[in-house]
C-alpha cells in the first residue's frame, strides 16, 4: 500500500496565505478599472450633455447677457468639488508643496490662470455657434494636445496614437464641409460673421485648453523641477511614467477652487453693472 505523506504544516499555512493575498488582491484591481470605466462613461456623457444643456437654457434666456459666461463659474464650481474625493493625506502633501514648493505655486496659479481663459472662451465660442459647430471643432482637443505633448514634452507618439490623431484630423475636414454649408444657408451675413467669429474663439480655446493638460502633466509630474515625467513609447509600444506630485482630483479642486472665486467676482460685479439682461 502506498502511503501519501501530507504536507508540512507550515507548507499548508504558507499556500493558504498566498492564496489568501491572490484573492485579496484580485478585487481591489476589479474595482480600479470599474471606476476607470465609470469616470470615462461620465467624462464622455457631460461632455454630450453640456453643450445640449446650455444651447437649451440659452435660448429660453436663463443665461443673462452672453459676457457673463455663467457655464463658466458652473464649470469651476464642480471642480472645485470633487476635492471631497481626496483623503486627509492628499491634503497633508498639498499642504507641504504650497508652504515649501515656490515653483509648485507659480505652476498652480499659472495653470488655473490657462484654465479659466480656455474655459471663458470655449463658453464664449458655444454661445456665438451653437452646440452643433461648437461639438466639430472641440473634437480638434486632441490634435492639439498631441502636438503640444510633442513639442513641450518630448512625447513621441505611438502608432496607434498618430492613427488616431489622423483619424480625428480627417473627420474634422469633411465637417468643415457641413459647416460651411451651414454658414452659406443661415438667414443674413451677420448670423454667418457672428458664427464665424465664434469658430475662430472655439479653436483658441480649445488650444489653451489642451495647454492646459500640457502644463498639468508637467506639474503633476515635476517636469517643470526637471524630474519625473514620462518615458517612452519603449519597444512594446507602452510609455512609463511617474507618480503625480498630488492626486488629479485634488489638483483640480485648488484650480477649480480659485477660477470659481475668480468667476463670481466677474459675475457679480458685471450684473452690478449693467445687469443680468441685455435691456
Amino acid at each position: 500500500m502506498t502511503t501519501i505523506t501530507p504536507p508540512p504544516s507550515a507548507s499548508l499555512s504558507s499556500i493558504e496565505k498566498k492564496n489568501k493575498s491572490s484573492g485579496a488582491s484580485q478585487p481591489p484591481f476589479n474595482r480600479q478599472k470599474a471606476l476607470f470605466l465609470i469616470k470615462i462613461i461620465l467624462y464622455v456623457g457631460t461632455g454630450i450633455l453640456q453643450p445640449m444643456i446650455i444651447d437649451a437654457l440659452r435660448m429660453q434666456s436663463c443665461l443673462g447677457r452672453k459676457s457673463l459666461l455663467l457655464p463658466t463659474l458652473a464649470k469651476t464650481s464642480g471642480m472645485a468639488l470633487v476635492g471631497v474625493l481626496s483623503t486627509p493625506s492628499d491634503r497633508v502633501v498639498l499642504r507641504r508643496l504650497l508652504r515649501s514648493d515656490a515653483e509648485f505655486r507659480r505652476s498652480l496659479f499659472f495653470a488655473a490662470f490657462v484654465d479659466l481663459l480656455s474655459g471663458m472662451l470655449l463658453t464664449g465660442g458655444i454661445l456665438l455657434t451653437g452646440g452643433a459647430i461648437f461639438v466639430v471643432l472641440y473634437n480638434s482637443c486632441p490634435v492639439w494636445a498631441a502636438l503640444l505633448s510633442k513639442c513641450f514634452l518630448g512625447r513621441e507618439l505611438t502608432v496607434q496614437q498618430a492613427a488616431g490623431v489622423l483619424v480625428v484630423c480627417l473627420g474634422l475636414i469633411c465637417n468643415v464641409f457641413g459647416t460651411s454649408e451651414q454658414l452659406n444657408g443661415s438667414s443674413g451675413s451677420g448670423k454667418a460673421s457672428t458664427i464665424t467669429v465664434g469658430s475662430v474663439v472655439v479653436l483658441l480655446g480649445c488650444v489653451l485648453h489642451s495647454g492646459f493638460f500640457v502644463l498639468s502633466d508637467l506639474s503633476l509630474r515635476g517636469h517643470a523641477s526637471g524630474g519625473g515625467g514620462c518615458r517612452g513609447p519603449s519597444s512594446d509600444g507602452t510609455t512609463s511614467c511617474a507618480a503625480p506630485l498630488i492626486t488629479p482630483p485634488l489638483w483640480s479642486s485648488c484650480l477649480g477652487s480659485m477660477e470659481a472665486v475668480a468667476m463670481a467676482i466677474y459675475v457679480l460685479s458685471s450684473i452690478g453693472v449693467r445687469g443680468f439682461q441685455d435691456p
